[in-house]
């Protein structure tokens, strides 16, 4: 099921449940839960767990143009801007708490499914002052996509104290960097930017 786009006090975003077929679900769930892939974590901190490259290579393949769909009703500006696609699992440490952020500017679609467990806490959205606090729970399976803006796609999460949060990171790239910070600030404030920065060091 799709959950139409929002545009609030918040910035615009998409929520897709079911967004994994049962098999590709099962599978990344099993990858998640492989003790092998678990090294690193602590109950404080993250890690990423680096798909096998035919595996990534289906998902990418897979599902790339949804992606590509839900950039062009989001942001349509930054899609011809897109470049590589990418797909990793996350997880964080049952107290791991990350702040209010920006994705990089190098992001032009970012999109986060919450994988395990049951349970959990979603992404918390706010308003360009960084005010507001929204949730967007969690639900297994549950896609949360939005597409980065400068100074207004801000977010953070955490896990629940008593679980680690297992999610897919999914995300379409850009190299064109100068032209994606013009779509985002516009053309003149850009290049006063830009004038400013040659006399500051």
């Amino acid at each position: 099921m799709e959950i139409p786009c929002y545009n609030e006090i918040m910035f615009k975003y998409k929520v897709i449940d079911n967004f994994f077929d049962e098999k590709d679900l099962l599978e990344l769930t099993l990858i998640a839960k492989d003790p092998n892939n678990l090294q690193g974590l602590t109950d404080d901190n993250k890690i990423h767990i680096q798909l096998e490259e035919k595996f990534k290579d289906y998902l990418i393949k897979k599902y790339q143009n949804s992606w590509i769909s839900y950039l062009d009703e989001l942001y349509p500006q930054k899609k011809k801007l897109f470049d590589t696609a990418s797909i990793q699992v996350s997880i964080a440490g049952k107290n791991c708490k990350y702040p209010i952020h920006n994705d990089s500017l190098s992001k032009i679609l970012s999109g986060v499914l919450y994988l395990l467990p049951k349970e959990n806490i979603g992404t918390i959205i706010y308003d360009n002052e960084k005010k507001n606090p929204k949730e967007i729970k969690w639900q297994v399976n549950r896609a949360f996509v939005f597409s980065r803006k400068d100074k207004s796609t801000w977010h953070s999460y955490s896990s629940d104290g008593v679980h680690n949060r297992c999610t897919v990171n999914f995300n379409l790239h850009t190299k064109q960097l100068n032209k994606a910070l013009i779509i985002d600030r516009g053309l003149i404030i850009f290049f006063l930017k830009k004038i400013k920065s040659l006399f500051i060091k």
